[in-house]
C-alpha cells in the first residue's frame, strides 16, 4: 500500500487547541489519513494519508466543516503566494481590529478611571454618561471581539475550550452586566464596560503582536524559498537542451548549468570544472572548486565554467528544502542551546535554539531565523548581550514583583476582610472600583520606571 505526504497551511486558528482540533478532525473526520501533525506555530498540517481512499479536498472539506481552512495550493508558486497573502491579509485585520478597538477604548477608558479617582466633576456620575460608555464599549464588544465568538463557537462544536472562550466569557460577563445595570438601575451602580474592553483590546494587541511574529518566521523561510531556482536547463538523450521548471525535474536527470547561474538542483558534477560560491548556505565566502564526482547543492551559485550535474536531490530532497523544514519545525520547538551562526546551513540551529546568535556579516536567512543579531559583527559583541539579557530577566522578574504586589494587597480587601471594620474608610471597605483602578496604575507606572533604568545600565 503506498502512502503520500503533503504540507499544507492551516487558516483560522487562534491557539494551540484550534490545531489540536484540526489534528482531531484529520485523523478521526476523513477515512484514509494514517497520521496528521497540525503545528499551530508555522499553521501548517503534514498529513500522511492513502491516495486509494482520499485526497487532499476531502481533508479540506472536513477542516471546513470544522470551522478552518486548508490552503489546497501549497507546494506550488501560486501556493506560496496564497499563503503569504492570507498571512498579510490576517496582519491586516487583526492591526484593524486593534485600532477600532483603541479608538474607543482609550476614551472609555480615560473617562471611566477619571469618573472613579473624582477628577471629573459630578457630571460624570449622571445617568446619560453610562450610556456614553456602552455607546463607546459596544464597537469593541462585536466589532473587534467578535473573532473571539466565533472562534469560541468553533472550538465548543469541535468538543474542546480554547482561549477565545475564556475571551468570550469573560468580556460578555463585563459588558452585559453593566448593560443590566443601565436597564435595571436596582440591580447596582457601577458599569464596567471600560473592563470589556480593555479584555478584548490588550488581547487583540497579542494576537497582533503574535501575528507580526508569525510574519518575521515565515520571512525566513520565505527568504529560504526565495533562493531556489525556478528554471532548470535540462538535457535529453539527444543532448538537447530545454527549460523546464525547476520542481519538475526528476533524479538521474542531468542539468546544464551556466556560468552566473544558480545550480538548481542536488547533484553530482559529471563534466566541467568551475568554482562554486556555496556562501548562502555555508556562510563561507571562498569559492570551491568542483569538477567532475563532485557534490552540488541546489541554489549555490557557479561562477565560472560550464557545469553537467546530474540530479540526486530534487524538489523536498534537496538540502535546501530540508533546511526549509528543519527551520519551519525550529520556530515551534525550542531547546536549551545558545548557538552562533552566519550561513543558511546554521539556520535550522538559529532557529531552534534558546538564544540563536546571527553574525551581521554573514547571509539574511541567518540573521531573520535568529533572536539577536551582532550589527558589528564581532564576536566580542555576544558577552554583551549575554550581560544586556541577564539585566533585562532581573528588571523581567522586578515588575512581576511589582505587579503582584500591588494587586495581592488588595486581595484581603476583595474578600470583604475590612468589611466589618466601621473606622475603615468606606472607599476601602467596599472595595471601591477607584481602588483597583489605582493598584492598576501605580503597578503600572512602577513596572515603566523600573523598565527605564535598562537603558541607563552600563554594558
Amino acid at each position: 500500500m503506498s502512502h503520500s505526504q503533503i504540507e499544507l497551511p492551516v487558516v483560522g486558528m487562534t491557539c494551540a487547541n484550534c490545531a489540536a482540533a484540526v489534528e482531531r478532525t484529520l485523523k478521526k473526520k476523513v477515512s484514509g489519513v494514517i497520521r496528521a501533525i497540525v503545528n499551530f506555530g508555522t499553521e501548517t498540517a503534514t498529513v500522511e494519508f492513502d491516495p486509494a481512499v482520499t485526497d487532499v479536498q476531502a481533508m479540506a472539506e472536513a477542516v471546513k466543516k470544522a470551522g478552518y481552512q486548508l490552503l489546497l495550493t501549497a507546494g506550488k508558486e501560486d501556493g506560496k503566494d496564497a499563503e503569504q497573502k492570507a498571512r498579510e491579509r490576517e496582519l491586516r485585520n487583526q492591526r484593524r481590529y486593534f485600532i477600532v478597538g483603541m479608538i474607543f477604548t482609550l476614551p472609555l477608558f480615560a473617562l471611566s478611571m477619571g469618573r472613579d479617582f473624582f477628577i471629573l466633576g459630578s457630571w460624570s456620575h449622571a445617568i446619560w454618561v453610562n450610556w456614553l460608555f456602552l455607546f463607546l464599549a459596544a464597537p469593541v464588544q462585536f466589532y473587534t471581539g467578535w473573532g473571539f465568538y466565533t472562534g469560541g463557537w468553533k472550538s465548543i462544536r469541535a468538543g474542546s475550550a480554547n482561549m477565545d472562550v475564556l475571551v468570550a466569557l469573560g468580556s460578555s460577563a463585563a459588558f452585559f452586566y453593566s448593560l443590566a445595570v443601565l436597564v435595571f438601575p436596582h440591580i447596582g451602580e457601577h458599569v464596567y464596560f471600560e473592563t470589556s474592553a480593555l479584555i478584548i483590546t490588550l488581547i487583540k494587541l497579542g494576537k497582533l503582536l503574535e501575528a507580526k511574529a508569525k510574519g518575521q518566521a515565515s520571512a525566513a523561510i520565505k527568504k529560504l524559498m526565495d533562493l531556489a531556482p525556478k528554471v532548470a536547463h535540462i538535457e535529453n538523450e539527444e543532448g538537447q537542451v530545454q527549460d523546464v521548471s525547476a520542481d519538475k525535474v526528476q533524479p538521474g536527470q542531468v542539468a546544464v548549468v551556466r556560468p552566473g547561474e544558480n545550480i538548481p538542483v542536488d547533484g553530482i558534477v559529471i563534466s566541467g570544472h568551475s568554482s562554486i560560491d556555496e556562501s548562502m548556505l555555508t556562510g563561507e565566502s571562498i569559492p570551491v572548486d568542483k569538477a567532475e564526482g563532485a557534490e552540488v547543492f541546489g541554489a549555490t551559485i557557479n561562477q565560472q565554467g560550464l557545469l553537467r550535474v546530474r540530479a540526486t536531490g530534487v524538489g523536498s530532497q534537496t538540502a535546501l528544502a530540508q533546511i526549509i523544514r528543519l527551520v519551519r519545525q525550529a520556530h515551534e520547538k525550542g531547546q536549551v542551546v545558545a548557538m552562533v551562526g552566519d550561513g543558511i546551513n546554521d539556520a535550522p540551529a538559529l532557529a531552534r535554539a534558546d538564544v540563536g546568535i546571527a553574525i551581521g556579516s554573514g547571509t539574511d536567512v541567518a540573521m531573520e531565523a535568529s533572536d539577536i543579531t551582532l550589527v558589528g559583527g564581532e564576536l566580542s559583541g555576544v558577552t554583551r548581550a549575554i550581560k544586556l539579557s541577564k539585566a533585562t530577566m532581573r528588571t523581567i522578574k522586578q515588575n512581576l514583583f511589582w505587579a503582584f504586589f500591588y494587586n495581592i494587597a488588595l486581595v484581603p480587601l476583595a474578600a470583604g476582610a475590612f468589611y466589618a471594620v466601621t473606622w475603615v474608610p468606606g472607599v476601602i471597605r467596599d472595595l471601591h472600583p477607584a481602588m483597583a483602578a489605582g493598584a492598576m496604575a501605580l503597578s503600572s507606572v512602577t513596572v515603566v520606571l523600573n523598565s527605564l533604568r535598562l537603558g541607563r545600565r552600563p554594558l
